[in-house]
Protein backbone atom coordinates (compact mmCIF):
# COMPACT_ATOMS: atom_id res chain seq x y z
CA UNK A 1 0.00 0.00 0.00
CA UNK A 2 2.75 2.44 1.01
CA UNK A 3 4.96 1.52 -1.93
CA UNK A 4 2.12 2.32 -4.31
CA UNK A 5 0.90 5.52 -2.66
CA UNK A 6 4.20 7.11 -1.71
CA UNK A 7 5.36 8.09 -5.23
CA UNK A 8 1.90 9.41 -6.07
CA UNK A 9 1.71 11.53 -2.91
CA UNK A 10 5.25 12.86 -3.29
CA UNK A 11 4.68 13.76 -6.95
CA UNK A 12 1.63 15.82 -6.01
CA UNK A 13 3.59 17.61 -3.27
CA UNK A 14 6.50 18.62 -5.47
CA UNK A 15 7.20 22.36 -5.19
CA UNK A 16 6.97 22.71 -8.97
CA UNK A 17 3.42 21.30 -8.96
CA UNK A 18 2.04 23.33 -6.05
CA UNK A 19 1.03 26.96 -6.70
CA UNK A 20 2.84 29.48 -4.51
CA UNK A 21 -0.31 30.58 -2.67
CA UNK A 22 -1.01 26.96 -1.63
CA UNK A 23 2.49 25.99 -0.48
CA UNK A 24 2.08 26.94 3.18
CA UNK A 25 -1.21 25.08 3.33
CA UNK A 26 0.53 22.01 1.92
CA UNK A 27 3.41 22.39 4.42
CA UNK A 28 0.82 22.42 7.20
CA UNK A 29 -0.93 19.38 5.70
CA UNK A 30 2.35 17.44 5.46
CA UNK A 31 3.01 18.06 9.14
CA UNK A 32 -0.45 16.77 10.03
CA UNK A 33 -0.08 13.77 7.72
CA UNK A 34 3.28 12.82 9.26
CA UNK A 35 1.65 12.87 12.70
CA UNK A 36 -1.10 10.55 11.38
CA UNK A 37 1.55 8.19 10.01
CA UNK A 38 3.28 8.04 13.36
CA UNK A 39 -0.04 7.37 15.10
CA UNK A 40 -0.75 4.59 12.58
CA UNK A 41 2.64 3.04 13.27
CA UNK A 42 1.92 3.00 17.01
CA UNK A 43 -1.53 1.48 16.49
CA UNK A 44 -0.26 -1.21 14.11
CA UNK A 45 2.58 -2.17 16.44
CA UNK A 46 -0.05 -3.39 18.92
CA UNK A 47 -0.94 -6.10 16.41
CA UNK A 48 2.64 -7.08 15.70
CA UNK A 49 2.90 -5.25 12.39
CA UNK A 50 6.27 -3.56 12.00
CA UNK A 51 5.97 -0.53 9.76
CA UNK A 52 9.10 1.23 11.05
CA UNK A 53 11.07 1.11 7.80
CA UNK A 54 8.18 2.16 5.57
CA UNK A 55 7.04 4.92 7.94
CA UNK A 56 10.61 6.17 8.36
CA UNK A 57 11.11 6.31 4.57
CA UNK A 58 7.79 8.08 4.05
CA UNK A 59 8.47 10.50 6.91
CA UNK A 60 11.92 11.33 5.52
CA UNK A 61 10.57 11.89 2.01
CA UNK A 62 7.71 14.02 3.32
CA UNK A 63 10.12 16.07 5.43
CA UNK A 64 12.23 16.71 2.33
CA UNK A 65 9.15 17.81 0.39
CA UNK A 66 8.01 19.97 3.30
CA UNK A 67 11.37 21.73 3.41
CA UNK A 68 11.51 22.17 -0.37
CA UNK A 69 8.00 23.67 -0.42
CA UNK A 70 8.78 26.04 2.43
CA UNK A 71 12.10 27.12 0.89
CA UNK A 72 10.41 27.70 -2.46
CA UNK A 73 7.61 29.70 -0.85
CA UNK A 74 10.01 31.87 1.14
CA UNK A 75 12.23 32.48 -1.90
CA UNK A 76 9.24 33.55 -4.00
CA UNK A 77 7.85 35.79 -1.24
CA UNK A 78 11.24 37.37 -0.57
CA UNK A 79 11.54 38.29 -4.23
CA UNK A 80 8.02 39.75 -4.37
CA UNK A 81 8.37 41.60 -1.06
CA UNK A 82 11.75 42.99 -2.07
CA UNK A 83 10.23 44.36 -5.25
CA UNK A 84 7.21 45.77 -3.42
CA UNK A 85 9.33 47.40 -0.73
CA UNK A 86 11.59 48.99 -3.31
CA UNK A 87 8.52 50.33 -5.14
CA UNK A 88 6.98 51.66 -1.91
CA UNK A 89 10.13 53.58 -1.00
CA UNK A 90 10.71 54.86 -4.55
CA UNK A 91 7.11 56.02 -4.93
CA UNK A 92 7.21 57.74 -1.56
CA UNK A 93 10.43 59.58 -2.40
CA UNK A 94 9.00 60.70 -5.76
CA UNK A 95 5.68 61.91 -4.34
CA UNK A 96 7.11 63.53 -1.24
CA UNK A 97 3.62 63.93 0.17
CA UNK A 98 3.51 64.51 3.90
CA UNK A 99 0.84 65.17 6.45
CA UNK A 100 1.41 66.68 9.85
CA UNK A 101 0.67 64.97 13.16
CA UNK A 102 1.56 67.04 16.21
CA UNK A 103 3.90 69.13 14.06
CA UNK A 104 5.75 66.03 12.85
CA UNK A 105 5.73 65.24 9.13
CA UNK A 106 4.33 61.75 8.39
CA UNK A 107 3.83 59.63 5.28
CA UNK A 108 1.81 56.56 4.36
CA UNK A 109 4.98 54.62 3.61
CA UNK A 110 5.00 52.49 6.82
CA UNK A 111 1.30 51.73 6.39
CA UNK A 112 2.00 50.52 2.85
CA UNK A 113 4.81 48.31 4.16
CA UNK A 114 2.62 46.67 6.79
CA UNK A 115 -0.16 46.17 4.27
CA UNK A 116 2.32 44.22 2.11
CA UNK A 117 3.57 42.16 5.09
CA UNK A 118 0.24 41.57 6.83
CA UNK A 119 -0.84 38.70 4.60
CA UNK A 120 2.37 36.77 5.29
CA UNK A 121 2.02 37.37 9.01
CA UNK A 122 -1.60 36.21 9.04
CA UNK A 123 -0.73 33.00 7.21
CA UNK A 124 2.20 32.31 9.52
CA UNK A 125 0.20 32.79 12.71
CA UNK A 126 -2.85 30.85 11.53
CA UNK A 127 -1.37 27.95 9.58
CA UNK A 128 2.20 27.31 10.70
CA UNK A 129 3.97 25.94 13.73
CA UNK A 130 7.60 25.28 14.58
CA UNK A 131 10.34 25.81 12.00
CA UNK A 132 8.04 26.91 9.13
CA UNK A 133 6.52 29.59 11.39
CA UNK A 134 9.96 30.85 12.41
CA UNK A 135 11.17 30.92 8.79
CA UNK A 136 8.23 33.04 7.63
CA UNK A 137 8.63 35.43 10.57
CA UNK A 138 12.36 35.76 9.79
CA UNK A 139 11.46 36.57 6.18
CA UNK A 140 9.09 39.30 7.40
CA UNK A 141 11.77 40.74 9.69
CA UNK A 142 14.32 40.70 6.86
CA UNK A 143 11.82 42.59 4.70
CA UNK A 144 11.42 45.21 7.42
CA UNK A 145 15.22 45.54 7.63
CA UNK A 146 15.37 46.08 3.87
CA UNK A 147 12.70 48.78 4.18
CA UNK A 148 14.71 50.48 6.90
CA UNK A 149 17.87 50.40 4.77
CA UNK A 150 16.13 51.86 1.74
CA UNK A 151 14.73 54.78 3.72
Amino acid sequence: YYKFLQPLILAQLDAENVPTQERLFVVSWISSFKKSLNDLEKDMSKYGDNLNDMIYEMDTNLSDQEEALLDSYIKTCREKLSSWITNIVENESKKQEYFMVENIPRTHCPQDLFTALNHQFTIATQQLRGKPFVNVILMILASMDKFKLLL
